[in-house]
């Protein structure tokens, strides 16, 4: 598989009704319900409460010839893979951990946004207002795959013994004496 024709989107002008579409499904995804998305990389207040979509790239992903998936990646560290053209979502990117059904999905998609993401940059990004195919960026380390969560025991604490000392022997009292 392979990235190509990535659109680094800055607003949602431009954007066909099948990525509109897509946009939807990612606001219930990723603000917990449907309603109006903006795509805006110069916002400066609470992104999440104003449901506003940061640093966003639409990419197209082929295996071979033929156009499989769209990738949208937003806010840095998060995205959604669609079956090409549809709402259909066959996997997601949570803080930059790529998730899906199909373990071969995975390891296929992992690669490559991995591959995309080694490629030196060779332009400018797109302008604000433009949803035009744009240079890839060059950005972190590889998308991690899903892990089964780890689960550890503490061992528990060995318990040194007090040191003891024999108790004292009472006295007899006066009165037990005179008996």
């Amino acid at each position: 598989m392979k990235l190509e024709e990535r659109r680094a989107l800055t607003t949602t002008e431009g954007l066909s009704d099948a990525d509109n579409a897509q946009l939807q499904k990612i606001a219930k995804l990723y603000f917990g319900s449907p309603g109006p998305v903006t795509i805006d990389d110069d916002f400066a207040g609470d992104a999440l409460a104003s449901r506003v979509l940061m640093v966003v790239d639409l990419w197209k992903v082929f295996d071979g010839a033929t156009h499989a998936y769209d990738l949208w990646e937003y806010m840095s560290d998060s995205g959604t893979v669609f079956r090409a053209g549809s709402t259909e979502v066959v996997g997601e990117i949570i803080q930059e951990g790529l998730e899906c059904e199909d373990p071969s999905l995975i390891d296929a998609l992992a690669t490559a946004i991995a591959d995309s993401r080694t490629k030196p940059a060779d332009a400018a990004p797109a302008k604000k207002g433009s949803a035009k195919k744009a240079p890839v960026k060059t950005k972190k380390a590889p998308v991690k795959t899903k892990k089964a969560p780890v689960k550890t025991k503490k061992a528990p604490a060995k318990k040194t013994p007090a040191k003891r000392t024999p108790a004292k022997k009472k006295k007899a009292s006066a009165k037990k004496k005179k008996r």
